[in-house]
């Protein structure tokens, strides 16, 4: 277990740490296009985070922002949202107004920016389970219920209380309550609760989450894991992949670690879970890398749970450290690095992409960032596209 303290820790919410795809050396020859569609959001002004989200028909090119024309503008590109279906999801839209701003695929491979509902900044995240269903957190409209919206329609329609869950919890400490994670399956939402004191600090030496049935919308219970101030994860972008579900339903999360505000040695990375059908944390699993290096998100793919990994023990200035992918045995927690995976940054919030049976994410490059992509199959990694101008904070698959 992390060292206690009781100070005011919290996690970082990561300011950039870059989306990444896989590969392998420095094979600079594009692979064979993939006939699919993808967006890809880019940061392009790096002081106000504005950017572009850029829809594309194939991988194995190179993207250069300075030359795109059929890019829409973003207020502001990171943290960045969701796909599902064929449309993009983002938490900005194109005023940087925070909220759900729905992009739609059109017929001629451009986005048309479509209808947006009003978010509030203390939790930006929200979760998408079918064409008409789905979930956000405006704690400025009631701060414990769970709202829905039609990402169809994109109108809101209704809230769930979960204040059951919430009050008997509430103490003279607690000023306020925000979410930091929200994420569905198998009729069951995962919301992680974050009370705050009036140093915006954590009065509990737990972490509490939330699960509600959304077939009944009833609360099942608060998962509470205990001995520990971290948060599971930023609150502020709904696709960090702080979390990842197990075939069966497990939700695990990968809390990057805690941080005291004025030191950044306490710092360490965890791996917990809530088992499928269970209504709390999973007392005999942990993988604890104890201080001696820092986890930026998780998937699931397969038996395995791949993870972006720094070998570093601290956050280095300006965020420098550089990042590994990861392969970890759930059964067995061993932690083996992917040997073919090349050094990363720390840019957006953002762990690694699944898809198509392999692992994606990016990776500086000679001034410019690539997409790699690992295979599982054969322990191999390769370069997918170069992007030119910008920086990259997430790759979204279009259905």
């Amino acid at each position: 277990m992390i060292t206690k303290n009781k100070k005011l820790l919290i996690i970082v919410t990561l300011p950039c740490m870059l989306l990444l795809l896989n590969a392998c050396g420095d094979d600079d020859s594009p692979t064979p296009e993939v006939a699919s569609r993808f967006a890809l959001m880019v940061v392009t002004d790096p002081n106000t985070q504005a950017g572009l989200l850029i829809p594309f028909d194939s991988l194995g090119k190179t993207i250069d922002v300075n030359t795109v024309s059929n890019a829409v503008s973003i207020g502001r590109g990171l943290p960045a949202g969701i796909s599902f279906g064929d449309a993009v999801y983002n938490i900005y839209n194109g005023a940087g107004e925070i909220g759900i701003a729905k992009y739609q695929l059109q017929e001629d491979g451009t986005f048309a920016d479509e209808e947006f509902i009003v978010g509030d900044n203390n939790s930006r995240i929200f979760e998408i389970t079918s064409e008409t269903s789905g979930y956000y957190i405006n704690v400025a409209l009631d701060d414990k219920a769970i709202q829905k919206f039609n990402p169809s329609t994109m109108e809101r329609t209704g809230s769930i209380d979960i204040s059951s869950a919430i009050d008997p919890l509430l103490t003279d400490e607690v000023e306020f309550v925000r979410y930091g994670s929200l994420k569905a399956m198998n009729e069951r939402l995962f919301a992680e609760v974050q009370f705050r004191d009036a140093a915006n600090g954590n009065p509990f030496d737990s972490v509490f989450v939330a699960i509600v049935n959304t077939a009944t919308e009833q609360v099942e219970g608060m998962a509470i894991y205990e001995g520990e101030r971290f948060a599971l994860a930023s609150g502020s972008s709904p696709n960090s992949r702080f979390e990842t579900f197990g075939s069966d339903g497990t939700i695990y999360y990968g809390p990057t670690g805690y941080v005291l505000l004025s030191d950044f040695a306490d710092w360490g990375g965890h791996l917990i879970r809530i088992n499928a059908g269970e209504l709390d944390f999973d007392p005999n699993f942990e993988l604890n890398l104890d201080g001696e290096g820092i986890l930026f998100g998780i998937n699931f793919l397969q038996d395995r749970i791949y993870s972006f990994q720094s070998d570093q023990a601290t956050l280095q200035p300006g965020f420098s450290n550089q990042l590994f992918l990861y392969e970890i045995n759930p059964g067995t927690l061993e932690n083996r690095k992917i040997e073919s995976w090349p050094a990363g940054s720390f840019l957006s919030g953002v762990g690694p992409l699944e898809y198509e049976g392999m692992i994606y994410g990016f990776v500086p490059k000679d001034e410019n960032w690539a997409c790699y992509r690992y295979d599982p199959a054969t322990d191999t990694s390769e370069k997918v596209f170069t992007l030119i101008g910008g920086s990259p904070t997430e790759l979204f698959i279009l259905e």
